[in-house]
């Protein structure tokens, strides 16, 4: 038992694992520290304002996101596994490119798009083009829509530390990233008293953020056994990484990770805004912030598993691949679980810090939502699954299925009760997470016949 237990301590799995579960708690109750400050300085309905155009920049985002993200970290893993300096610089190289041309065309359709999507999906009617900008939630996600642009240096030092498993400055990184942004959107919010300020907010800490970034990339080029590719060196692979390379992978990875947060966290928040009160649209998004700060524990896991699941199919390793899987699995969903059910007893208390009007409806959203989320937390490493046993059709199958589903039930239940409706929606799509884990238990086995018995290799290409 000694043994096991100091395996299990001494892996760099876990290690990982838990650095990345520290930092992502601490980002968690940075947030729910800055949705309890917005209560009290915006109140309901201008909270929901704000929370509406996050959700629709969002929504209008995940339409042309491409996923590009993920599969340039697994690439990135799999090249450090090998030792190979080159395609490492070569896939930083390529996710600065690639980012740098969507976020560029995603902040010009957002602009034409965000008047059409004021007046058709939210009933704000105005004169002009120009005057819908003069609306707040508006102006608010035409703002954030230049997000994407002013992260991406972020983005690619973070791809950088989580593909090479440098953790520790990766945790630093969102870190600080998170305590900047907690007080530019109070900030914010104290100066214009709407959803504008903290907007600007955002994308203030969205700079500062990208500052960290660089910064800390640098000095990772400098320490370590292996270095990180010098800023000069990735720069010079930049003209060498063609703009559509990986662009089918990383298209079918995009449309797998996009259908299941337009699911979470974004059309539940549009459907309340088209069909139901803005305020609930506060209430329900509250109530899952303080989930969050349950399912922020998953995020270690899933983030970690993308590197050293990709490290293992470079290795060939279907055994170790198995073991891998079904710890991150089932350890992710025992922890979760027993943290929501710890959680419950403390909820009461905890809503009594938000203003009066909050009470009541939070903790009747986050009862509803609570079984679904520990249903979900079992499948805290599908997607890398699907990505690195080459499964992403299957993936975008299922996906498919359940958010038809979920669009569907999202719809028809909004409609019924419209503000308990959403959240019940979002709980039966929870519940349907269970597909992901019952295909991975059937392809493992067949995998395992097809190999044979005595042997560890794993029957699939090179992931690069």
């Amino acid at each position: 038992m000694k043994g096991v237990v100091e395996r299990f301590v001494g892996s760099r799995f876990v290690r990982d694992s838990a650095t990345l579960q520290a930092a992502s708690m601490i980002n968690s109750l940075g947030s729910l520290a800055c949705a309890l400050a917005l209560a009290h300085i915006l109140g309901s309905l201008q909270q929901g304002e704000f929370y509406l155009a996050i959700a629709t920049y969002s929504f209008l985002w995940f339409c042309v996101n491409l996923g590009l993200y993920p599969l340039a970290t697994s690439q990135l893993a799999a090249a450090s596994a090998r030792g190979s300096d080159y395609k490492v610089a070569f896939w930083i190289a390529y996710l600065i490119k690639a980012l740098l041309w969507m976020g560029a065309a995603f902040a010009l359709l957002a602009v034409v798009v965000l008047p059409w999507v004021a007046e058709y999906a939210y009933r704000i009617t105005s004169e002009s083009w120009s005057a819908a900008y003069e609306k707040p939630l508006i102006k608010a996600a035409a703002l954030l829509s230049f997000t994407p642009l002013i992260e991406l240096p972020r983005s690619a030092c973070c791809a950088a530390f989580q593909g090479t498993r440098r953790m520790v400055a990766l945790a630093k990184v969102e870190n600080g990233h998170e305590c900047v942004r907690v007080f530019l959107v109070v900030a914010g919010a104290v100066v214009t008293q709407d959803a504008v300020g903290p907007a600007v907010g955002m994308l203030v800490a969205s700079c500062v953020g990208s500052i960290i970034a660089v910064d800390a990339y640098v000095r990772e080029t400098r320490t370590g056994e292996k270095p990180l590719p010098k800023v000069r060196t990735v720069l010079g692979r930049f003209k060498e990484a063609p703009l559509f390379f990986g662009l089918r992978l990383g298209i079918r990875l995009g449309v797998t990770q996009n259908m299941h947060a337009l699911g979470v966290n974004i059309l539940p928040t549009m459907v309340l805004g088209v069909v139901g009160d803005t305020r609930w649209v506060a209430y329900m998004r509250l109530a899952q912030r303080i989930v969050d700060a349950i399912r922020t524990l998953m995020q270690g896991i899933n983030r970690t598993a993308l590197p050293y699941f990709s490290e293992l199919v470079g290795l060939r390793d279907l055994s170790g691949l198995r073991r891998a899987y079904w710890r991150a699995t089932l350890g992710s969903g025992a922890l979760v679980s027993t943290g929501v059910v710890a959680l419950g007893f403390l909820v009461p208390s905890i809503v009594q810090a938000f203003p009066s009007d909050y009470r009541d409806p939070v903790w009747t959203v986050f009862l509803i939502l609570a079984p679904g989320v520990m249903v979900v937390s079992f499948s805290v490493a599908n997607d890398t699954f699907y990505l690195v046993t080459d499964n992403l059709k299957t993936a975008i199958l299922f996906g498919a299925m359940q958010f038809a589903v979920h669009l569907t039930l999202l719809m028809l239940f909004g409609y019924l009760w419209p503000t308990v409706g959403p959240s019940i929606a979002l709980t039966v799509f929870f519940f349907s997470s269970v597909i992901h884990p019952t295909y991975a238990y059937f392809w493992f086995r067949r995998k395992a016949g097809e190999v044979g018995p005595g042997t560890h290799a794993l029957p699939m290409g090179d992931p690069s």
